[in-house]
């Protein structure tokens, strides 16, 4: 799925621009937390992964992209 997301330039294009701007690489991959949150970006992301959330988040995208490119009857 996500590789189908990356293999669009119109998408990949300005998400690597993005990911490219100094500190936000930095900033997602911090190991201290940098507000009141305890939490930071990393382990957020790692939570979402054990607990199923991404997966289903995924499917709910892929199910949707799917709609976006069915024929209309």
């Amino acid at each position: 799925m996500v590789g189908g997301l990356l293999g669009n330039r119109d998408i990949a294009e300005p998400l690597l621009r993005v990911v490219e701007t100094p500190g936000v690489a930095q900033a997602l991959l911090t190991p201290t937390a940098q507000s009141e949150d305890p939490e930071v970006p990393l382990a957020f992301g790692a939570r979402l992964i054990t607990g199923g959330a991404l997966e289903d988040l995924l499917g709910m995208v892929d199910l949707l992209l799917g709609a976006l490119d069915s024929p209309e009857e």
